[in-house]
């Protein structure tokens, strides 16, 4: 996985927030343990857990599991695009015209710092590299994601060649479909449209 950024969201701030919560109520939480502890066994138990190791709890929670609160993807226009997307692609010819069509399944594994985008079809597979300027929303269009990728052929394939490509989808409010292009760099110099669907 690499790491990716939703242009106008403050994950700066977020993380700040994170921290100041760890400072502020992690000794709070751990004495609260301490009391519960002594009150049921008796016993006096002292915890030494350094202000890091909250953090980095809070922080492991809030990128796995946190982010995906419909609450928090509303208020941030923060895009939650996990799981299987069925692709539908047409390779287009110089004038425009389609040359082939293909189909294949796209996996994109997110959390809140960090994707991959895999593109699997029958003759090859592709692995994003980067994302080039990120995640934008665009008020009542929806979310534009632009990434470049690396492709490898399977073997017995001696047409194709591995290559490098860019490639920009734009998916709806609704997180249900989306659609764009894709461009291919030497090696397979081409290009073409692809349209997805949630699996």
């Amino acid at each position: 996985m690499h790491e990716y950024s939703v242009i106008g969201h403050p994950r700066e701030k977020i993380t700040f927030v994170v921290a100041f919560i760890s400072i502020v109520f992690g000794p709070i939480v751990i004495s609260f343990f301490e009391s519960l502890y002594s009150s049921l066994t008796g016993q006096v138990l002292s915890l030494t857990v350094a202000v890091m190791s909250i953090f980095s709890l809070l922080y492991f929670a809030f990128n796995k599991w946190g982010w995906k609160v419909k609450l928090f993807s509303k208020l941030f226009s923060f895009p939650n695009l996990n799981g299987t997307w069925v692709c539908v692609g047409e390779t287009l010819d110089s004038d425009g015209s389609v040359k082939y069509e293909w189909a294949g399944n796209i996996e994109i594994e997110q959390t809140w710092d960090s994707v991959l985008i895999t593109l699997k079809t029958k003759n090859s597979s592709s692995t994003s590299l980067s994302l080039v300027g990120g995640i934008r929303y665009i008020p009542r269009v929806g979310y534009k994601l632009s990434y470049s990728y690396n492709n490898n052929p399977k073997v017995g394939e001696p047409e194709l060649e591995k290559h490098e490509g860019f490639c920009e989808l734009t998916f709806t409010i609704g997180l249900d479909s989306a659609e764009g292009y894709y461009f291919n760099g030497p090696g397979r110099f081409s290009y073409g449209r692809m349209n997805l669907t949630r699996g």
